[in-house]
């Protein structure tokens, strides 16, 4: 009978499955995001294999990562097919861009080989959809967007459901004006394509 009740502690206090060394998160703010894809990008929808390239931020106005504070600081990101990311981020202290990079280095694992983190100026301007970001004032992304609307109305088309929903559970649909990126040998540019926004964030889980 010992043995069992020891044996049944050391099983309780084992972490569940699945979930050793995740940390839960929380926050709000908003997401921009365009993309290569003169459709509907559906890697976000369904997680079909686009073949695209990418660039996006988001900014947290609040949040924590791992009871850490996330709050102020913003994060910009480009990814392509030839399987490479850059991650940039801003705001914050030192602290909170740390625990920040950490939260995005577990979200973005599959999405390419992280290239070497930069502190760089990331920005966000605009609102419900007509968006300037830009890195490091421009010389290293911009991105330009304006919402898509149904027909006859002013709120932009939305997607729930999705099938890539860890830092965003559904996303409103933007057309990108214009896309570039440069960064020493990686650069691309594209127009009049496919773009993403959540003007609202307000997400929490573990990761």
């Amino acid at each position: 009978m010992i043995a069992v009740a020891l044996l049944s502690l050391s099983l309780a206090l084992l972490p569940a499955r699945g979930t050793s060394g995740r940390k839960p998160f929380q926050f709000e703010g908003k997401f921009v995001e365009g993309c290569t894809c003169k459709q509907i990008c559906q890697f976000e929808i369904t997680g079909a294999d686009t073949k695209c390239s990418a660039i996006g931020a988001y900014e947290f106005s609040k949040g924590t990562y791992g009871g850490k504070s996330i709050a102020g600081t913003r994060v910009a990101f480009a990814v392509s097919p030839k399987g490479w990311l850059h991650l940039y981020v801003d705001g914050g202290d030192a602290g909170r861009r740390m625990t920040v990079v950490e939260m995005f280095k577990v979200a973005l694992k599959d999405w390419g080989k992280l290239q070497p983190v930069e502190h760089k100026a990331v920005a966000i301007s605009g609102k419900d959809g007509r968006y300037v970001t830009k890195v490091d004032g421009g010389r290293i992304m911009v991105l330009q967007s304006e919402p898509v609307t149904y027909p006859g109305h002013a709120e932009a088309i939305t997607y729930g459901h999705l099938f890539d929903n860890t830092l965003h559970k559904a996303i409103s649909q933007a057309r990108t004006i214009t896309g570039t990126f440069h960064d020493g040998k990686h650069s691309f540019s594209f127009q009049g394509s496919n773009g993403f926004f959540n003007a609202n964030l307000k997400e929490k889980g573990i990761l």
